[in-house]
């Protein structure tokens, strides 16, 4: 008995230890949206994706190859990374500018250009909102090869 009541506590710290926001951001994460300044940056979005898991771990691929595993910590309104693929990875810092059920936005810095990344959860509803401007975002770059005024589709892809 003295066992189990043990068992509980150290579970029950463990969880008390563990911050609402960091049970919330556990689960896959995919690429909406790549800002800079007022630009969307255009990256291909299906192959950018994150996962936070339970016991801390994050597993981080992005386009050019890019893929990180390591540890994760929230602090604030601070997302922290450490990929332990590399040896000498430093711990990374990045902003969390706004955090929803199902919609993450990092604000991070790309060689002195600061960037917002939007992540929305895996299997939500915005993964159809995320097609319908990935949609537009196409219909507006063919337009504008064809010359024709897009400041009516532009306004359409902001809202």
């Amino acid at each position: 008995m003295k066992k189990v009541i043990f068992l509980l506590a150290i579970v029950g710290t463990w969880l008390a230890c563990q911050s609402e926001s960091e049970r919330r951001i556990v689960g896959k994460w995919e690429a909406a949206e790549l800002r800079e300044c007022d630009d969307v940056v255009p990256i291909q979005t299906a192959l950018v994706n994150m996962e936070f898991k339970k016991n801390g771990e994050y597993v981080f691929n992005s386009t050019l190859n890019v893929h990180e595993e390591g540890r994760f910590k929230l602090r604030k309104n601070f997302l922290y990374t450490t990929n332990s693929l590399r040896g000498d990875a430093a711990e990374k810092v990045v902003l969390i500018q706004s955090f929803t059920t199902d919609t993450l936005v990092l604000q991070m810095n790309f060689k002195g250009k600061d960037q917002w990344l939007t992540l929305v959860r895996e299997g939500t509803a915005d993964r159809a909102a995320k097609a319908e401007v990935e949609k537009m975002e196409k219909e507006a770059e063919q337009i504008e090869k064809k010359g024709i005024d897009t400041t009516a589709v532009k306004t359409a892809t902001v809202k």
